[in-house]
């Protein structure tokens, strides 16, 4: 079944569904903070990748006849994914969701480097100018968890900048074997090799899975995985259908204001809400400049 949807209108669900997931995730990863291995595996064993294999079923657009060495891609991206998910879950447990949504904008430079060596993607001066703003975004708030004696950063705030590294790569690596695979496809084997990933890396934790299904956070979990399932779905696709992934990763940052309103009214983060405002005026000018 084909599906008509612009890439315009898939990004829109995407910044709404994964809004709603970073406020969901921080409350979470705040009553769970060592959990981050556990929470993700089954995260996309029980909702992410069932809900991939069951829609690319439906469609009946799966087809294995692509080159064999787009599997070193998929493990690639599988880790890369992986790790980007479950380091994050570690910083959101300390990180406010707010400045941790200005922070994961660094993840566009990184999208940026990768695409002009893998896909041959380049930005326009403006566009450019955009993707500095919204680095300069990040830097504030970067500022705020900064020593000033020893002008050292704190543990979950190198971890919040590293999980915005390793998505970069993620994000171009995932544009590359979508323009060699159907999408249906990619649902089956790439996000297969993210949740195989995710119970490798998370390894004994696992024998845990059972405790923490029959406790009274089951439904956050269940929660979590679908909106990440739908909001991943809606991305994907708008990945497909566009032309060019650092553009995409560009627009994801918009959901900074959204994170921003709702973690000071919803979870009630007000600390220094005039330096992540700033962040946000930036951020949004920069995602204005990258779709111009």
């Amino acid at each position: 079944m084909d599906i008509i949807l612009s890439w315009q209108v898939a990004i829109s669900i995407y910044l709404l569904l994964s809004t709603t997931f970073a406020l969901v995730y921080r409350h979470f990863a705040k009553q769970h903070p060592g959990q981050a291995l556990l929470s993700n595996a089954l995260m996309y064993l029980l909702t992410v990748t069932p809900f991939g294999i069951l829609w690319a079923l439906y469609s009946g657009d799966i087809s294995f006849a692509f080159p064999w060495h787009l599997w070193f891609f998929l493990v690639l991206g599988g880790i890369f994914f992986a790790l980007a998910n479950m380091i994050a879950f570690m910083a959101n447990s300390k990180v406010d969701a707010a400045q941790f949504s200005i922070l994961s904008n660094i993840r566009v430079i990184t999208t940026i480097v990768i695409s002009s060596l893998l896909l041959q993607e380049t930005l326009s001066l403006k566009q450019l100018i955009g993707v500095a703003l919204l680095l300069s975004a990040a830097g504030i708030i970067t500022s705020l968890k900064l020593n000033r004696k020893t002008l050292h950063l704190d543990r979950f705030t190198w971890l919040a900048i590293l999980s915005a590294i390793f998505m970069g790569p993620g994000i171009s690596n995932e544009k590359f074997l979508l323009d060699r695979m159907t999408f249906f496809t990619y649902l089956v084997v790439g996000w297969g090799f993210h949740t195989l990933a995710m119970i490798v890396i998370a390894g004994k934790q696992m024998s845990r899975a059972v405790p923490m299904l029959t406790s009274k956070s089951w439904w956050q979990l269940i929660l979590l995985g679908l909106l990440r399932t739908f909001a991943g779905f809606a991305l994907v696709y708008a990945l497909r259908e566009s032309d060019n992934s650092s553009l995409i990763s560009g627009i994801t940052s918009y959901k900074t204001a959204l994170v921003v309103v709702g973690s000071y009214l919803l979870l009630r983060e007000k600390e220094h809400i005039a330096l992540k405002l700033a962040g946000t005026i930036l951020a949004t000018t920069g995602l204005l400049l990258l779709i111009n």
